[in-house]
């Protein structure tokens, strides 16, 4: 019979291959490239003040604030009863808003750690969080979207065009489009007045596990098919496909 792990860091992985993981951490050198090691999996990252600081969320289901000059843990943001998957920050980074496996958001004060309230809708996973102007949007395993105010916490509105998981969200430069990754493998582009799809884009292979707009306002995204792939943003067609040896979890 095969044990699985019930601690909070090690979701669905068995004794046997937790084993096998501290054989494999046991060989890393930590000591290169000013490594800062985490006491659970990092699952998302967000760096802030020009690369002072970087929030990160981790499967052990706590967000952390660390001082990437020093190395040092400033902040740990402890709430939430599963892996925290996604952070977010508003109002020039007073809070911090992280999203999680329970299904839940919450968010806090950056500063004091403070839960200071908890968003609750989705009814899977939170996969992904981004905020433009006065709202918050939030992607779930259970395929939809949802955009929140910041101020009032209320769900103003939830989006659903997508058949599987929403993996990734961003936003275009000149914030009029929300463009959205799934596990059903498509790209969708919405306008943000209307709330409706004006683009569906299929081409990846399996699940798009990250989207990225660059400074250009050129479509990116990463796939477990182990390919990054760049998008005409006009006609939704693939221009560029980059092949990678596993699976792209980020983009940037």
């Amino acid at each position: 019979m095969v044990n699985v792990s019930s601690q909070a860091g090690s979701f669905f992985q068995t004794d046997a291959e937790l084993a096998k993981e501290k054989e494999k951490q046991a060989k890393y050198n930590y000591t290169l490239g000013d490594a800062i090691q985490l006491s659970t999996k990092a699952l998302a990252l967000k760096v802030v003040q020009d690369g002072k600081y970087a929030f990160v969320a981790e499967s052990g289901s706590v967000a952390k604030r660390i001082n990437l000059e020093t190395g040092k843990v400033t902040k740990v943001f402890k709430g939430h009863t599963g892996p925290v998957t996604s952070v977010a920050l508003s109002h020039q980074g007073e809070y911090l808003w992280t999203g999680s496996w329970d299904k839940t958001i919450k968010k806090w004060d950056a500063k004091t750690g403070e839960c200071v309230a908890t968003l609750q809708g989705h009814s899977d996973f939170v996969k992904c969080l981004l905020v433009i102007g006065n709202c918050l949007y939030s992607g779930s395993s259970d395929a939809h979207i949802r955009q929140w105010s910041l101020e009032s916490h209320e769900c103003l509105a939830t989006l659903k065009q997508h058949s599987r998981g929403v993996e990734a969200l961003a936003v275009s430069n000149d914030g009029l489009f929300l463009y959205s990754g799934s596990s059903d493998r498509s790209i969708l582009r919405w306008n943000l007045q209307s709330l409706q799809v004006e683009k569906s884009s299929l081409g990846h292979d399996t699940n798009v596990t990250c989207i990225h707009v660059s400074d250009d306002d050129e479509l990116w995204s990463g796939s477990a098919d182990k390919t990054a792939k760049r998008w005409n943003v006009e006609t939704g067609v693939v221009d560029t496909t980059l092949t990678h040896t596993d699976r792209v979890k980020s983009l940037l």
